[in-house]
């Protein structure tokens, strides 16, 4: 080949080289694809119903606006935090009693999910525990406060329960609806709790009131030989109540006076020999004493005149060991007698009549008469 062939044939290819140059750069080069929007996004379950306490997850999905399901990040949010929470991941929980919406948001777009919070459904009380172990102990005038805690069937306390108080004896004892407990008055009390029908019980014992005052209660400090006197301790406590009771009595000297226990709250106080004898009462630590002096027994009669109205009549009594006249005998002349007086011996007695004359006038007279009651003259 010649070197002029060699060059037509360069050219040529030269030439058709530019030429499929041209072609290609007035072709239009195609744009990449753009990925879909978020159209709408839905929350399922769209109503769920939740008990406080409990947890739910809830389900997001975005979609384009020709239903196509898109893999989008969604944002989880409460409308009302007091009612429920909701985590990253859509885990909700329940706070508190009411309705609450849960979103779920993604380029935009909202979806909500509905949920209604329910209380809790009560627990049956199965035990009621009260916070005294054992019988409560109260001075007279004491106070305390209990509680009342009721459990269910597993040991778990319960809260938000009602207890009713009661008292088996409110005359020893009261209670009031917040468990305070008042003493009234000495003795034994029952206690009883009661939550939801379930009872517990605890005993009360409320002690007396102290002993502040003691005294002998008899009203005489003499007694005669061969005489027995009854005699009784009246006990004062601190909260004003007066009573008898069992006391235990002593003589400080039981060959003048000596004591002995009739019943549980007199004692006879029998007088032996002259002298002086001291009666002690004790209880409770609280005593009291009375001296009483002993004499001889009298050897002679008593006359006295006995006034009633304007009329006057005389009597004798013994008062010896050995008497003619045990009982009040009438030595008068009618019912105008008086001032009797016996003779030196004791044998006879005078005494005046005074009275009044069928004329209206005073007459006054002087009878003698035996002591024994005959001879009147």
């Amino acid at each position: 080949m010649t070197t002029r062939s060699i060059l037509r044939t360069a050219s040529s290819a030269m030439v058709a080289a530019l030429t499929f140059l041209a072609a290609c750069s007035d072709a239009t080069v195609a744009p990449a694809p753009q990925a879909p929007a978020v159209h709408e996004v839905s929350v399922t379950p769209a109503s769920h119903f939740l008990i406080t306490g409990q947890h739910a997850t809830l389900q997001a999905e975005a979609r384009a606006s020709n239903g196509e399901k898109l893999d989008r990040p969604v944002v989880w949010t409460s409308e009302n935090e007091n009612l429920a929470t909701v985590s990253p991941a859509g885990v909700v929980t329940a706070v508190a009693v009411g309705e609450v919406a849960i979103r779920a948001s993604s380029e935009g777009r909202i979806g909500r999910g509905v949920l209604t919070i329910l209380p809790k459904p009560p627990v049956t009380v199965a035990e009621v525990r009260i916070s005294a172990d054992a019988e409560i102990v109260l001075p007279w005038n004491g106070t305390t406060t209990i509680s009342a805690t009721p459990f269910d069937a597993d040991s778990n306390a319960i809260e938000g329960r009602t207890t009713h108080w009661m008292s088996s004896r409110p005359t020893v004892a009261t209670i009031s609806d917040s468990g305070h407990i008042v003493a009234k008055s000495a003795g034994t009390a029952i206690i009883t709790a009661v939550i939801d029908g379930m009872l517990s019980h605890v005993g009360v014992r409320v002690l007396e009131a102290p002993v502040t005052d003691l005294t002998i209660d008899a009203e005489t400090y003499g007694l005669e030989v061969g005489e027995t006197f009854y005699f009784a301790a009246r006990i004062t406590r601190a909260n004003g109540s007066v009573f008898y009771a069992p006391t235990q009595w002593t003589s400080s000297a039981t060959s003048v006076a000596s004591v002995t226990h009739i019943d549980l709250w007199y004692a006879a106080i029998e007088a032996v020999a002259e002298g002086e004898a001291t009666l002690t009462a004790t209880f409770d630590g609280k005593s009291a004493s009375k001296t009483v002096r002993v004499a001889a027994r009298p050897t002679h009669d008593l006359i006295y005149t006995n006034h009633t109205g304007s009329a006057a009549e005389i009597y004798v009594l013994g008062l010896g060991l050995n008497t003619n006249h045990p009982v009040p005998t009438r030595l008068n002349a009618g019912n105008v007698s008086r001032q009797p007086s016996p003779s030196p011996d004791g044998t006879q007695i005078a005494f005046s009549v005074l009275a009044a004359s069928l004329e209206r006038k005073i007459q006054n007279d002087l009878y003698i008469v035996n002591r024994d009651g005959m001879n009147m003259r």
